[in-house]
Protein backbone atom coordinates (compact mmCIF):
# COMPACT_ATOMS: atom_id res chain seq x y z
CA UNK A 1 0.00 0.00 0.00
CA UNK A 2 2.79 2.90 0.70
CA UNK A 3 4.51 1.60 -2.32
CA UNK A 4 1.54 2.59 -4.25
CA UNK A 5 0.92 5.93 -2.85
CA UNK A 6 1.99 9.60 -4.32
CA UNK A 7 4.82 10.63 -2.07
CA UNK A 8 4.54 13.25 -0.15
CA UNK A 9 5.71 16.68 0.22
CA UNK A 10 9.06 16.84 2.26
CA UNK A 11 8.80 18.47 5.60
CA UNK A 12 11.24 21.36 4.82
CA UNK A 13 8.36 23.21 2.18
CA UNK A 14 5.15 24.22 2.91
CA UNK A 15 2.72 21.67 2.63
CA UNK A 16 0.12 21.45 -0.47
CA UNK A 17 -3.11 22.69 2.11
CA UNK A 18 -1.50 25.36 3.63
CA UNK A 19 0.14 26.01 0.18
CA UNK A 20 -3.20 26.08 -1.40
CA UNK A 21 -4.59 28.94 1.50
CA UNK A 22 -1.18 31.24 0.56
CA UNK A 23 -1.56 31.01 -3.07
CA UNK A 24 -5.22 31.74 -2.89
CA UNK A 25 -4.89 34.80 -0.22
CA UNK A 26 -1.89 36.02 -2.79
CA UNK A 27 -4.49 35.77 -5.89
CA UNK A 28 -6.93 37.80 -3.54
CA UNK A 29 -4.29 40.43 -3.07
CA UNK A 30 -3.42 41.03 -6.35
CA UNK A 31 -6.85 41.10 -7.58
CA UNK A 32 -6.85 44.19 -5.06
CA UNK A 33 -3.15 45.42 -6.30
CA UNK A 34 -3.99 45.49 -10.48
CA UNK A 35 -6.31 48.07 -10.73
CA UNK A 36 -3.93 50.56 -9.14
CA UNK A 37 -1.78 49.89 -11.67
CA UNK A 38 -1.82 52.54 -14.24
CA UNK A 39 0.71 53.32 -17.22
CA UNK A 40 1.50 56.49 -15.54
CA UNK A 41 2.83 54.88 -12.78
CA UNK A 42 6.40 53.60 -12.87
CA UNK A 43 7.90 49.98 -13.08
CA UNK A 44 9.53 50.39 -9.99
CA UNK A 45 6.54 51.79 -7.98
CA UNK A 46 4.26 48.53 -9.35
CA UNK A 47 6.97 46.22 -7.90
CA UNK A 48 7.06 48.01 -4.73
CA UNK A 49 3.44 47.37 -4.30
CA UNK A 50 3.40 43.96 -5.87
CA UNK A 51 6.26 43.04 -3.32
CA UNK A 52 4.23 44.71 -0.45
CA UNK A 53 1.01 42.92 -0.91
CA UNK A 54 2.98 39.83 -1.38
CA UNK A 55 4.79 40.08 2.34
CA UNK A 56 1.44 41.18 3.74
CA UNK A 57 -0.50 37.40 2.28
CA UNK A 58 3.52 35.64 3.78
CA UNK A 59 3.04 37.74 7.48
CA UNK A 60 -0.61 36.64 7.57
CA UNK A 61 0.41 32.93 7.23
CA UNK A 62 3.54 33.57 9.46
CA UNK A 63 5.85 32.23 6.27
CA UNK A 64 9.23 33.70 5.35
CA UNK A 65 9.89 34.86 1.83
CA UNK A 66 12.56 32.02 1.65
CA UNK A 67 10.34 29.68 2.94
CA UNK A 68 7.80 30.63 0.11
CA UNK A 69 10.29 30.96 -2.78
CA UNK A 70 12.08 27.75 -2.24
CA UNK A 71 8.64 26.04 -1.32
CA UNK A 72 7.40 27.66 -5.08
CA UNK A 73 10.24 26.42 -7.14
CA UNK A 74 9.79 22.94 -5.67
CA UNK A 75 5.98 22.81 -6.91
CA UNK A 76 6.69 24.56 -10.09
CA UNK A 77 9.45 21.43 -10.48
CA UNK A 78 6.56 19.37 -9.38
CA UNK A 79 4.02 20.42 -12.22
CA UNK A 80 1.14 18.05 -11.19
CA UNK A 81 0.99 19.33 -7.82
CA UNK A 82 1.07 22.86 -8.60
CA UNK A 83 -1.58 21.89 -10.77
CA UNK A 84 -3.52 20.18 -8.18
CA UNK A 85 -3.14 23.39 -5.93
CA UNK A 86 -4.43 25.56 -8.52
CA UNK A 87 -7.71 23.65 -9.48
CA UNK A 88 -8.81 23.97 -5.93
CA UNK A 89 -7.46 27.30 -6.21
CA UNK A 90 -9.70 28.07 -9.33
CA UNK A 91 -12.56 26.60 -8.01
CA UNK A 92 -12.62 28.98 -5.04
CA UNK A 93 -12.01 31.66 -6.53
CA UNK A 94 -15.09 30.63 -9.11
CA UNK A 95 -17.08 30.32 -6.21
CA UNK A 96 -16.51 33.33 -4.53
CA UNK A 97 -16.93 35.56 -7.74
CA UNK A 98 -20.44 33.52 -7.55
CA UNK A 99 -21.45 34.26 -4.23
CA UNK A 100 -20.85 38.39 -5.20
CA UNK A 101 -23.37 38.12 -7.29
CA UNK A 102 -21.71 37.36 -10.52
CA UNK A 103 -23.74 34.68 -12.34
CA UNK A 104 -26.54 37.85 -12.30
CA UNK A 105 -24.15 40.34 -13.77
CA UNK A 106 -23.17 37.82 -16.33
CA UNK A 107 -26.74 37.56 -17.25
CA UNK A 108 -26.83 41.85 -17.72
CA UNK A 109 -24.44 41.82 -19.40
CA UNK A 110 -26.26 40.31 -22.45
CA UNK A 111 -28.96 42.99 -22.21
CA UNK A 112 -31.27 43.13 -25.26
CA UNK A 113 -30.08 40.08 -26.42
CA UNK A 114 -31.88 37.97 -24.23
CA UNK A 115 -35.17 39.81 -24.38
CA UNK A 116 -36.29 37.83 -27.33
CA UNK A 117 -34.01 34.90 -27.10
CA UNK A 118 -33.74 31.69 -25.91
CA UNK A 119 -30.10 31.55 -23.79
CA UNK A 120 -28.23 28.18 -21.90
CA UNK A 121 -24.69 27.23 -20.76
CA UNK A 122 -23.61 24.49 -22.71
CA UNK A 123 -19.80 24.30 -21.59
CA UNK A 124 -18.70 20.79 -20.83
CA UNK A 125 -15.93 20.60 -19.03
CA UNK A 126 -14.51 22.38 -15.77
CA UNK A 127 -16.19 25.88 -14.41
CA UNK A 128 -12.26 26.49 -13.71
CA UNK A 129 -8.68 25.94 -14.83
CA UNK A 130 -5.08 26.54 -14.02
CA UNK A 131 -2.98 26.68 -16.84
CA UNK A 132 0.96 26.43 -17.05
CA UNK A 133 3.77 26.63 -19.69
CA UNK A 134 4.69 22.98 -18.84
CA UNK A 135 2.37 20.13 -20.78
CA UNK A 136 -0.21 19.56 -20.92
CA UNK A 137 -1.01 21.73 -18.91
CA UNK A 138 -0.84 24.60 -21.04
CA UNK A 139 -4.11 24.15 -22.39
CA UNK A 140 -7.70 23.57 -22.49
CA UNK A 141 -9.63 22.24 -25.52
CA UNK A 142 -13.11 21.59 -26.08
CA UNK A 143 -15.31 20.05 -28.92
CA UNK A 144 -19.29 19.95 -29.03
CA UNK A 145 -21.13 18.20 -31.55
CA UNK A 146 -24.69 20.08 -31.73
CA UNK A 147 -28.23 18.89 -31.64
CA UNK A 148 -31.61 19.71 -31.70
CA UNK A 149 -31.19 22.60 -29.30
CA UNK A 150 -29.11 24.55 -31.60
CA UNK A 151 -31.01 26.47 -34.15
CA UNK A 152 -29.75 28.06 -37.78
CA UNK A 153 -28.47 31.64 -36.75
CA UNK A 154 -27.56 30.85 -32.77
CA UNK A 155 -24.76 32.93 -31.15
CA UNK A 156 -22.04 31.51 -29.08
CA UNK A 157 -20.38 33.60 -26.37
CA UNK A 158 -17.57 32.39 -24.42
CA UNK A 159 -16.66 34.42 -21.05
CA UNK A 160 -14.27 33.55 -18.04
CA UNK A 161 -12.26 35.92 -15.70
CA UNK A 162 -8.35 35.08 -15.99
CA UNK A 163 -5.97 35.94 -12.98
CA UNK A 164 -1.98 35.50 -14.10
CA UNK A 165 1.06 35.06 -11.21
CA UNK A 166 3.86 35.52 -13.10
CA UNK A 167 7.32 35.99 -11.98
CA UNK A 168 9.38 36.72 -14.36
CA UNK A 169 7.67 37.14 -18.67
CA UNK A 170 4.52 38.50 -20.44
CA UNK A 171 0.95 37.63 -19.61
CA UNK A 172 -0.47 36.02 -23.05
CA UNK A 173 -2.97 33.48 -23.32
CA UNK A 174 -4.63 32.96 -26.69
CA UNK A 175 -8.36 31.47 -27.03
CA UNK A 176 -9.92 30.55 -30.31
CA UNK A 177 -13.42 29.47 -30.79
CA UNK A 178 -14.30 28.03 -34.29
CA UNK A 179 -17.95 26.40 -35.63
CA UNK A 180 -18.63 24.40 -38.39
CA UNK A 181 -21.34 25.59 -40.70
CA UNK A 182 -24.24 23.39 -42.82
CA UNK A 183 -22.31 23.89 -45.72
CA UNK A 184 -18.67 22.32 -44.11
CA UNK A 185 -17.54 26.14 -43.98
CA UNK A 186 -15.63 27.28 -40.81
CA UNK A 187 -16.19 30.68 -38.79
CA UNK A 188 -14.05 31.41 -36.00
CA UNK A 189 -13.21 34.14 -33.38
CA UNK A 190 -9.33 34.78 -31.87
CA UNK A 191 -8.38 36.72 -28.64
CA UNK A 192 -5.36 37.05 -26.59
CA UNK A 193 -5.40 37.36 -22.63
CA UNK A 194 -3.45 39.57 -21.31
CA UNK A 195 -3.90 40.69 -17.82
CA UNK A 196 -6.46 40.03 -15.07
CA UNK A 197 -9.74 40.79 -16.33
CA UNK A 198 -13.07 39.67 -17.79
CA UNK A 199 -13.00 38.68 -21.19
CA UNK A 200 -15.55 37.69 -23.37
CA UNK A 201 -15.69 36.32 -27.12
CA UNK A 202 -18.41 35.57 -29.57
CA UNK A 203 -19.22 33.85 -33.01
CA UNK A 204 -22.34 33.53 -34.42
CA UNK A 205 -23.69 31.43 -37.32
CA UNK A 206 -24.82 34.50 -39.25
CA UNK A 207 -26.05 33.32 -42.45
CA UNK A 208 -27.90 31.26 -41.21
CA UNK A 209 -26.56 27.91 -42.12
CA UNK A 210 -27.35 25.41 -38.81
CA UNK A 211 -24.13 24.58 -36.84
CA UNK A 212 -22.53 20.86 -37.26
CA UNK A 213 -20.21 21.18 -34.28
CA UNK A 214 -18.11 24.08 -32.30
CA UNK A 215 -14.54 23.42 -30.97
CA UNK A 216 -11.78 25.35 -29.50
CA UNK A 217 -8.59 26.05 -26.92
CA UNK A 218 -7.46 28.09 -24.62
CA UNK A 219 -3.79 27.99 -24.43
CA UNK A 220 -1.17 30.16 -22.18
CA UNK A 221 2.11 30.94 -24.71
CA UNK A 222 5.12 30.59 -23.17
CA UNK A 223 8.68 30.79 -24.92
CA UNK A 224 11.13 27.07 -24.33
CA UNK A 225 13.23 28.95 -22.01
CA UNK A 226 9.92 29.45 -19.46
CA UNK A 227 8.88 25.59 -20.48
CA UNK A 228 11.68 24.49 -18.45
CA UNK A 229 12.14 27.59 -15.79
CA UNK A 230 11.51 26.74 -12.23
CA UNK A 231 10.30 30.69 -12.56
CA UNK A 232 6.47 30.90 -12.00
CA UNK A 233 4.05 31.66 -14.43
CA UNK A 234 0.42 30.68 -14.28
CA UNK A 235 -3.01 31.84 -15.86
CA UNK A 236 -6.11 30.64 -13.76
CA UNK A 237 -8.99 30.99 -15.68
CA UNK A 238 -12.10 30.85 -13.69
CA UNK A 239 -16.29 30.95 -13.94
CA UNK A 240 -15.77 30.01 -17.57
CA UNK A 241 -19.39 29.50 -19.32
CA UNK A 242 -19.91 28.98 -22.80
CA UNK A 243 -23.75 30.77 -23.42
CA UNK A 244 -25.81 29.77 -26.91
CA UNK A 245 -27.95 32.62 -27.71
CA UNK A 246 -31.26 31.53 -30.06
CA UNK A 247 -32.41 34.81 -31.05
CA UNK A 248 -35.89 34.78 -31.96
CA UNK A 249 -37.52 36.58 -34.96
CA UNK A 250 -39.97 38.48 -34.10
CA UNK A 251 -43.25 37.03 -35.60
CA UNK A 252 -45.97 39.56 -36.64
CA UNK A 253 -48.19 38.82 -40.05
CA UNK A 254 -51.53 40.13 -40.56
CA UNK A 255 -54.12 38.02 -42.18
CA UNK A 256 -57.90 39.00 -43.57
CA UNK A 257 -60.39 36.30 -42.30
CA UNK A 258 -64.01 37.21 -43.13
CA UNK A 259 -63.12 40.78 -43.85
CA UNK A 260 -62.07 41.19 -40.25
CA UNK A 261 -58.12 42.10 -39.97
CA UNK A 262 -56.43 39.38 -37.28
CA UNK A 263 -53.14 40.46 -36.37
CA UNK A 264 -50.94 37.72 -35.38
CA UNK A 265 -47.60 38.64 -33.18
CA UNK A 266 -45.24 36.55 -30.92
CA UNK A 267 -45.68 39.24 -28.39
CA UNK A 268 -48.80 40.15 -26.74
CA UNK A 269 -49.89 43.91 -28.34
CA UNK A 270 -52.43 45.89 -26.42
CA UNK A 271 -55.88 46.88 -27.75
CA UNK A 272 -54.26 50.39 -27.99
CA UNK A 273 -51.33 49.23 -30.15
Amino acid sequence: MLASCKPSVPRKYIQPSDMEDILYDYHVAMGMLEPQFSTSSSDESNLIKNRTYKLGVLKKHGVTEKEFNESLEYYVRHADRLHTIYENIADRLSDELMAQGASINDINQYGALTERGDTANIWPERKSVVLSPHPPYNSLTFHIDTDSAFHKGDRLILSFESQYIVQEGSRDAVVEIAMTLGNDSVVSQTSHIMGNTHNSIQIADEKKLGIKNVRGYIMLNATNNEQSSSTLKLACLYNIKLVRMHIKDKEKTEKPKGGILTIETSQKDSLAE
